[in-house]
């Protein structure tokens, strides 16, 4: 909604843990019916980000070591882990929308910091983190 009454430029647009509350849903993003919404949303992102400007979204993924213990009930959590999307869904919505795909990384937990050269790659996605980092640029 802010977008649409807005004329405001940003260099940087941060998207953080919000983008599966809008989208949520049981099917991959791409196979859904909210696909084309999120393009859009990621289009009206674009056209209000500066050239040049970065768009960061971080988000939970769909699986993984802590998905997989809570579905098992070895933890417990609120979290509903079957409606996020992948690192990949969101990518090929963004890409879509004309965005530049830069980088992805993980998101390490401040207490595993010292750790993040043997943790930021698929082994600490699917184990010390739940979280991915996507990073599009507009060109």
């Amino acid at each position: 909604d802010y977008l649409a009454h807005s004329e405001e430029i940003f260099d940087h647009v941060f998207l953080i843990d919000v983008l599966h509350h809008i989208f949520a849903t049981r099917n991959r993003l791409r196979q859904s019916k909210y696909f084309a919404e999120a393009v859009d949303l990621f289009k009206s992102i674009w056209e209000r980000t500066d050239y040049g400007g970065r768009l960061i979204a971080v988000e939970v993924e769909r699986h993984g070591l802590r998905q997989l213990l809570v579905r098992m009930g070895f933890i417990k959590s609120f979290i509903g882990y079957s409606t996020k999307q992948s690192w990949y869904e969101w990518t090929a919505a963004m890409t879509k929308a004309d965005f530049s795909y830069v980088d992805k990384s993980i998101y390490i937990p401040w207490a595993f910091r010292r750790l993040k050269r043997l943790f930021n790659n698929p082994v600490g996605l699917y184990t010390l983190s739940d979280k991915s980092i996507i990073i599009c640029d507009k060109k």
